[in-house]
Formats: structure tokens, sequence, C-alpha cells
């Protein structure tokens, strides 16, 4: 196992060890565990580098990392976990809302249906110890924030400014009421 020392562990948390809720994402059960995370993560930056910041991106991963394993921790009874998966999704199912439709939509479709599926494994593709709550409680934070961000950006725009920053679409001339003739 890759870091055990930055596991979740319920037990720990309780006793006040808090950077474990950031820890057990950085942990991971074997190499290609490891790996398989990062390349999700790579394709995840792939998918996104037109649409988002470098430093949103990360932001948004630290921020579903943290709110997954909270997620974890106060909606399940989970002991133990490690992995990225969950941060993962979440990153995912926020970079959905900013990519253009329908490609954000189909996205966060396939997103969805693949945490529904989870649910009932038990073994990764890798026959490692599966926690499809970690995909469930990320795919809630990046909706969250997707939310939180429409929303923000909405609200912190005014009417006027949203209207000023589009330009006008072309005056349409009328129609001539004159007949049209023709030289024949």
């Amino acid at each position: 196992m890759i870091g055990d020392s930055w596991a979740f562990s319920r037990e720990a948390i309780a006793a006040g060890d808090l950077w474990r809720l950031a820890g057990a994402n950085a942990a991971h059960l074997s190499w290609p565990h490891l790996a398989s995370n990062l390349a999700v993560f790579a394709a995840a930056v792939a998918l996104l580098r037109e649409v988002v910041r470098p430093v949103e991106l990360l932001g948004t991963l630290a921020l579903c990392a943290i709110g997954s394993t909270t997620g974890i921790y106060l909606g399940t009874s989970l002991d133990w976990y490690v992995g990225a998966s969950g941060a993962l999704y979440g990153l995912l199912a926020w970079g959905a809302s900013r990519l253009p439709m329908p490609r954000g939509l189909w996205l966060l479709l396939l997103l969805m249906v693949n945490v529904a599926l989870d649910q009932g494994r038990s073994a990764s593709w890798l026959s490692e110890p599966l926690a499809p709550q970690s995909h469930y409680w990320g795919l809630a934070c990046g909706l969250a924030l997707a939310i939180a961000s429409a929303w923000r950006t909405t609200a912190s725009e005014p009417a006027w400014a949203a209207s000023a920053a589009r330009p006008a679409p072309p005056a349409a001339s009328p129609p001539s009421m004159a007949p049209r003739i023709s030289a024949t």
C-alpha cells in the first residue's frame, strides 16, 4: 500500500486526524491503482484544458477530494478508504458543466450511470476493493460545485453588465412594401 499513514480512518479522524480527509486521496492500494487515477486525471486535464484554467482545475480537485471524504465520513459507515477516484468523479462532474453541449451532458450522464452501476460492486477492474461511496460523494460534490459556480456567476453579474457584454444583433431591415418590378 502507498501512503498507509494518510489513509481515511474513521477512528483516526474522530480522534482529531482531520488531515486524513485530504490525505486519503493521495494514498493508494497499489501502484496500478495510483497509475489508473493518474491516467484519469491526465484524461480530465486533456478534456477540460480548453474550458478551464489550471488553477480552477486544481482547486476544484482539492475541494472534491475533501468533499468526497467528508461525505464518506458524515454520510456512510465506511471505516477505511484510500484513492482519488471520488475526487476525480467530482472534478469530471464539475468539468461537464463547463463543456459545450451536448458533450458536457453526455459526460455527466456517463458519470451518473457509472456511479449507479458501481453501487452494487465491491471490487474494481483491478480486482482491488472498491468504495463506491467515494464515487457517489465525489459526484455529488462536483455537482454542488457546478451549481454554486453557475449561481455565483449569474448572481454576481448585474443584468446591465450581461447585456452590455453581448453585442446587439444586427438590425434587420424591414421588408420593403414597394411592389417588385421586373424587367422581362
